[in-house]
């Protein structure tokens, strides 16, 4: 713990206040789209698995947090939507591992063997949103809104996302 805090400390120590700016526009804008996240899985619960509801919507998330991002926390990259789009999917895909993992294992497991049973759907859901934060801003301050040639972003895309591919096929063949 004290390492943590310790690390913690240097690392706010030593941010400019353009990137504590930033950070802060990045919590609020991702906060309101976690909130549009959260609203979408409650709709889409009433007609779907809780599995189901949680994916879709992190899609509709997805998508108000990249314009939102684009629009008010990031400075223009100089890139293409569909370049920013790239990376933007690509650390989302990372990230909706992380909340579709944190909120079924909350859910399905955790909140049960703990006998919590005060909205366990809603409780497991708002901490998987909000678990990939730190992730999800660097991933889009150096990937997705980064400011380097197109060739770079696309690279690095293509790579893992062949990564990614190349991790499911081998699941599927596991099992």
């Amino acid at each position: 713990h004290v390492k943590i805090g310790v690390c913690l400390k240097y690392w706010m120590m030593n941010l400019s206040k353009k990137t504590i700016r930033e950070f802060t526009l990045f919590v609020l804008t991702s906060g309101f789209a976690a909130l549009v996240n959260i609203l979408s899985r409650i709709f889409f619960s009433t007609f779907t698995a809780y599995e189901w509801a949680v994916f879709l919507a992190y899609i509709v998330g997805m998508l108000t947090a990249y314009f939102l991002s684009r629009q008010f926390v990031f400075e223009s990259s100089g890139q293409s939507v569909k370049r920013e789009m790239t990376g933007f999917i690509f650390i989302n895909i990372i990230a909706v591992i992380q909340v579709w993992g944190v909120s079924v294992a909350l859910y399905k497991w955790f909140f049960p063997l703990l006998g919590w049973t005060f909205e366990p759907a809603l409780l497991a859901h708002i901490c998987g949103v909000v678990s990939p934060i730190f992730t999800s801003y660097f991933g889009h301050k150096y990937i997705s809104f980064r400011k380097c040639s197109e060739w770079v972003i696309e690279f690095i895309c293509k790579w893992a996302l062949a990564q990614y591919i190349g991790y499911w096929q081998q699941l599927v063949w596991i099992f």
